[in-house]
């Protein structure tokens, strides 16, 4: 499978000028990407948990099984939904996705619903080591969506 097919719909969202590593580090966030937007949580945790993941978002657990339980939560209470790139960009270990994320099918596409995403990995050897977002609800359903995440802090990782 050559690299476009591996980075589906992300694929034409790269750029020429990456190098190698650069790729490769894509590839690792992409496939992790399209394991969770799949739903498929236990898939997720066998082929990631191995990574350190490191979690800088302090309402979500450390690690991947954090990742794959706030899934979990998400998949029971809004089944629609989405996560739809729009940006990516690549620089040596650090991979960044812009994102519109939507909990309806009806706002798929739709700019001023759902939640714009950004989200920082850091990759070393393969592996995610490191994760940041920032999240911008943009209607009335993305603010209610993030008051119902609450607020709680699960990690003492600190935002930065």
């Amino acid at each position: 499978m050559d690299l476009k097919q591996q980075l589906g719909d992300y694929a034409p969202l790269t750029r020429d000028d990456w190098t190698q590593r650069e790729r490769e580090n894509l590839l690792v966030v992409v496939g992790f990407l399209q394991t969770l937007r799949s739903m498929d949580f236990d898939r997720l945790e066998a082929e990631y948990g191995d990574h350190p993941y490191v979690q800088h978002n302090v309402t979500m657990e450390t690690g991947v099984a954090g990742v794959a339980n706030e899934g979990r939560k998400t998949a029971s209470r809004f089944p629609d939904f989405a996560i739809e790139a729009k940006r990516v960009f690549v620089d040596g270990d650090y991979v960044i996705i812009q994102s519109h994320m939507t909990a309806k099918v009806a706002h798929r596409g739709n700019d001023r619903a759902g939640m714009n995403v950004m989200d920082v990995w850091q990759v070393s050897d393969g592996k995610i080591v490191e994760h940041w977002d920032t999240i911008q609800p943009l209607d009335f359903v993305g603010r209610l969506f993030s008051l119902i995440l609450g607020g709680a802090v699960r990690n003492s990782n600190g935002v930065f």
